[in-house]
C-alpha cells in the first residue's frame, strides 16, 4: 500500500473532523491513525499522488493523479458549481450593442460577449466558422459555445439570401459546410425597423430611433411619470425640448443623428443626456413601449433562449471550466 504524500494539519479540530470533507475522505480512504494532530492515510495502489485539497468556505476539491496518466477529480459544496461561459453575439456596431445592453438590463444574468462585424455582410462568414467548430465539438465532452448574429434590420430579405448563396462557391465543398450553410438562417436575426424612407440613404436604425422618439408627447410622459415636484416638472420640460430639437434634424445620412442630437442644450438638467444613445433608447422603451417591443421583441426572446441553451450545455458537460479573467 502506498502512503499518501500529503497530510492535513489541525485535523484534531473537532469541527474539521465532523465536516463533509472529512466524512467524504473517510469513505474513500483508510484511516491509519492521528499523529501529533496530523491525519495520515493509505490509499489505493493505482494512485501515486493526491494534490493538496483546495478548501473553500463551503466546499472542497480534490484532484487525484493516477499512475496510468488519468486524473480523478472530486468536488463538493461550492466547488461543485460550474462556471458558465458567456455566449457570443455578432453585431454590427456599438449602437446595436447599446440596444442589447438595454434589453439585457431586464434580466438578472445574461452573460455575453460581443463580436463586431462592422457590416452585416461579414456576419455570415463569422457565423459559419463558429458553426463548423461547434460541429467538431459534438464528438467530445467539450460544450459548444452558443452564438447569434444580429443585424440592424435595414437589410432586405432578398439581399440576405443573395449573400448566403455567394458564401460558398462551387459544387464540391464538404457535406459539413453544406449543413452549416443551411443552419445559418436560424442563427441570423434582425432588429425590426418600422420606417423605410426612400429619402434616407444611410442610417435607417438611427432614423427609426428619431421617429420613435418624436412620437412621444407631453400627454404620454405625464401619464407615466406623474411629476410631483418642480425638479420632475423641469425634467419633463427638458425632454420635450429635446424631442422638438430632434424634429429639426434633417439628414441624408442618419449615421450622424446622435452626433447632431448632442448639440442640444436643455433649459434644465437632463439626467444622463451625456450618454445620448442610452438616454434616447431608454426614453423610447419607457414612453413608446409598443414600438420598442416591436423593435426588439424577437431579439429579447432569442437572448433568453440562447442563454438557457448555453447554460445547460456547460452544466451538463462532463468537465469543469474556470474563469481566468478574475
Amino acid at each position: 500500500m502506498a502512503r499518501v504524500v500529503w497530510a492535513v494539519e489541525a485535523s484534531n479540530n473537532e469541527a474539521v473532523r465532523n465536516s463533509q470533507y472529512w466524512r467524504m475522505l473517510s469513505n474513500r480512504y483508510w484511516l491509519v491513525l492521528p499523529i501529533t494532530g496530523v491525519y495520515r492515510r493509505v490509499k489505493d495502489e493505482s494512485i501515486f499522488k493526491i494534490e493538496p485539497p483546495s478548501i473553500d468556505v463551503l466546499g472542497v476539491r480534490i484532484i487525484e493523479k493516477r499512475k496510468n496518466g488519468g486524473v480523478f477529480e472530486t468536488r463538493t459544496g461550492s466547488f461543485a458549481n460550474k462556471y458558465i461561459a458567456p455566449f457570443f453575439l455578432i453585431v454590427e456596431d456599438n449602437l446595436a450593442k447599446q440596444v442589447i445592453e438595454i434589453i439585457a438590463s431586464e434580466f438578472t444574468s445574461l452573460p455575453r460577449k460581443y463580436i463586431f462585424s462592422g457590416t452585416w455582410v461579414n456576419q455570415a462568414a463569422c457565423l459559419l466558422g463558429f458553426l463548423m467548430y461547434a460541429k467538431e465539438l459534438e464528438s467530445t465532452n467539450v460544450p459548444q459555445f452558443s452564438i447569434l448574429s444580429i443585424d440592424d434590420g435595414d437589410i432586405k430579405k432578398e439581399e440576405k439570401e443573395k449573400r448566403l448563396k455567394k458564401l460558398l462557391k462551387g459544387n464540391y465543398f464538404g457535406e459539413e459546410l453544406g449543413v452549416a450553410k443551411k443552419l445559418l438562417s436560424e442563427f441570423m436575426l434582425s432588429f425590426n425597423l418600422e420606417y423605410f424612407d426612400s429619402n434616407v440613404e444611410k442610417g435607417l436604425p438611427e432614423y427609426n430611433h428619431k421617429k420613435w422618439l418624436e412620437e412621444i408627447d407631453k400627454e404620454i410622459i405625464l401619464s407615466i411619470d406623474r411629476p410631483s415636484n418642480l425638479h420632475e416638472e423641469r425634467k419633463v420640460e427638458s425632454l420635450l425640448e429635446l424631442i422638438d430639437f430632434s424634429k429639426s434634424i434633417e439628414l441624408n445620412d442618419y449615421h450622424s443623428y446622435y452626433e447632431e442630437l448632442r448639440k442640444f442644450r436643455p433649459s434644465n438638467t437632463l439626467d444622463l443626456f451625456h450618454l445620448t444613445e442610452y438616454f434616447v433608447l431608454n426614453a423610447i422603451k419607457r414612453y413608446n413601449k409598443v414600438k420598442w417591443d416591436e423593435y426588439v421583441g424577437r431579439i429579447r426572446d432569442a437572448l433568453v433562449y440562447v442563454n438557457e441553451e448555453n447554460k445547460n450545455r456547460f452544466v451538463e458537460a462532463d468537465m469543469y471550466f474556470e474563469n481566468r479573467n478574475n
